[in-house]
Formats: structure tokens, C-alpha cells, sequence
């Protein structure tokens, strides 16, 4: 669910030409609106959009440059990722001298940077903490707050916050960023409820869980019905353990190939990757962020091998796509 970076950059610039025009017809914004997407160099007036327009240029390269790594070998891969951290965290760098309280810009020179998963949740929970005393009420009156543009870069560093504390093992304050997240944006743009389901999952706790999915009117994913499964089977009730994950494979076309052969996934920057639904990239995600649950659960994929069909799903949909088995 990655960001429109150059919609948040056009609905930037007119919230802030539009306020400086002051009382416009609706007519007036639309007409504004089309003006900014043909020429949005045009509209900016300060160091703070200057940034942002550098920051959604990188982003614009960065999906450019994965769009390349099919053709790649394994040690090309290696070097053009670690090139492209390079880039994004010089950019950021460039971003924060022009504007040294841009959040999009900090959260990136985190994300870019070599740490383990403990170290990236402290530093993103410093992130996080400062700029909330800094912007105080930013978040605040009422409705779906990814509707309000300059509320979205904090948004986005508690979502990293969320990840990265359910990767950093503290699970509890990932369930609990997420939940906060939730209610903050009740339309999910940014998948929050993924990782909610995760970490309660990890956290075995059943009217949680359960709660989570009647708010989302139990529409299953590759996220809710593999941290079922895996709820379920730390939980020693094998039954509906299986029952879960059936409907994991059933939903995702290669979801068996995904969970037993286990894929490299770049760090997000900041932003989880778009995937299709029911697709073997979004179930390739779903393993790769359930592997904090999956590791305290040895057992788990063995017995995953073991259910009837699994194996077979897993080889035929390698056999079909070209894949190792």
C-alpha cells in the first residue's frame, strides 16, 4: 500500500497556494488543482516543499530502479540495493538541510541505515516521540486523518514504528501503535491492520484477533488468515489451525511456495509494497512479516509440509513459474 508521492505532493501545493488565495469556490480549486499537476515546480514557495519535491523524485527512482532487479544477478542485486540505500539516504540528507523538521526525510535516513531491528525501533520511537511534542494537535479533530496531507508524514513514521517494533520482538507496542493507527485512519491506507493482526496473533490473544476482523467485516488476506494459523497452532488447537490455513492457500495463488520457500523482501521505505490481492507477491509479504511468529514456532512449517496438498501446491506452482524447488 505504497504512498501516491506525487498526489501528496499536488495536494500539498494546493492546500497552500489555496489558503494563501484564501476563499475559494470549489470551481477554483479544481481549476488550481489541474494547474499544479501540469507544473507543480511552480507552486513551490518554501524550503519545506523544496524538500518533500527531492523526496518524491527519489521515490520515483526507487520504483524505476526494482523495476530493473528481474534482470539482475544475484551479486548485481546485492550492489544495486545497497547503491539505491545510498541514494535515498543521501537525499534525505539533502531534504533535512533544507528542511530540518521534515519527518518524511528523518524517517528515511533511518530506514536507509544498516541497524538491527531493536536499534531502528528506538531510533523511530525517538523520531516518533519528538515530533509529536513538536506538532502538537497535528493529529488531532476528527475523521480519516490520511485525508489531511500534512498529517500524513507523521502517519507514516508511527506506521514504521509499528513494523519495526513487531520485528524488534515488542510485540505489545506494535499491537498497540497499530490499533492507535486504526482509529487515526479507519481506511487503512497504509495497512495497518496487517500488522495489528500479527502481533496479536503473536500475542495469543483470540478476542483481540477476533475483534480486529469483525472491524474489517472479516474480508480474509494472506496477513489475517496465516497469523490465524499460526495463532491457532501456538495455541495447540491443530484443527482450526488447518482449517486457517486452507484458507491461506486457497486465497493466494503460490501461497504454499511462499511459506516454505521464503523470499529475500527489501526494507520498506517507508512504505509496504503494493500487491495484488490473492496474489503469490502479497502471500511472499505476509510470510515475510509473519517470520517474528514464525520463528518462535519451529514447528510450525514442518507441520505446514506435512497437511495434505501443501507440498504439491508448493512444487506445481514452482514447476509453473520457473521457480527453485
Amino acid at each position: 500500500m505504497a504512498t501516491d508521492w506525487m498526489g501528496e505532493r499536488v495536494a500539498r501545493l494546493v492546500a497552500k497556494r489555496a489558503a494563501a488565495l484564501g476563499d475559494l469556490s470549489q470551481g477554483a480549486v479544481e481549476e488550481l488543482t489541474r494547474s499544479v499537476r501540469e507544473d507543480p515546480d511552480a507552486f513551490v514557495d518554501d524550503d519545506e516543499e523544496r524538500a518533500f519535491a527531492l523526496l518524491v523524485r527519489a521515490q520515483t527512482t526507487l520504483a524505476q530502479g526494482r523495476a530493473e532487479d528481474e534482470f539482475l544477478s544475484d551479486d548485481q542485486y546485492a550492489a544495486a540495493l545497497e547503491d539505491r540505500l545510498a541514494r535515498l539516504r543521501a537525499t534525505a540528507e539533502q531534504a533535512l538541510e533544507l528542511d530540518p523538521s521534515s519527518p518524511d526525510a528523518a524517517l528515511l535516513g533511518i530506514l536507509c541505515t544498516a541497524a538491527d531491528e531493536v536499534d531502528t525501533m528506538l531510533e523511530l520511537r525517538a523520531l516518533d516521540e519528538r515530533l509529536t511534542a513538536e506538532n502538537p494537535g497535528a493529529l488531532g479533530g476528527s475523521g480519516d486523518r490520511w485525508e489531511q496531507p500534512f498529517a500524513r508524514p507523521l502517519l507514516r513514521v508511527k506506521a514504521a514504528l509499528a513494523r519495526s517494533a513487531f520485528g524488534a520482538a515488542s510485540f505489545s507496542e506494535a499491537r498497540d501503535v497499530s490499533l492507535a493507527l486504526l482509529d487515526l485512519m479507519p481506511g487503512d491506507p497504509l495497512g495497518l491492520r496487517f500488522t495489528a493482526a500479527m502481533a496479536l496473533a503473536r500475542l495469543e490473544d483470540e478476542k483481540g484477533f477476533d475483534d480486529l476482523d469483525v472491524r474489517f467485516e472479516r474480508h480474509g488476506n494472506a496477513w489475517s488468515n496465516l497469523a490465524r494459523s499460526l495463532m491457532l497452532f501456538k495455541l495447540d488447537r491443530l484443527p482450526a489451525a488447518r482449517r486457517a490455513l486452507n484458507g491461506y492457500l486457497r486465497l493466494n495463488e503460490g501461497a504454499a511456495y511462499a511459506l516454505l520457500r521464503p523470499v529475500y523482501i527489501e526494507p520498506y521505505l517507508p512504505d509496504r509494497p503494493d500487491a495484488e490481492p490473492g496474489s503469490y507477491w502479497e502471500a511472499a509479504l505476509a510470510v515475510h512479516e509473519a517470520d517474528p511468529i514464525i520463528v518462535d514456532a519451529p514447528d510450525f512449517i514442518d507441520w505446514c509440509s506435512d497437511q495434505p496438498g501443501v507440498l504439491e501446491q508448493a512444487s506445481t506452482f514452482a514447476a509453473a513459474n520457473g521457480f527453485e524447488w
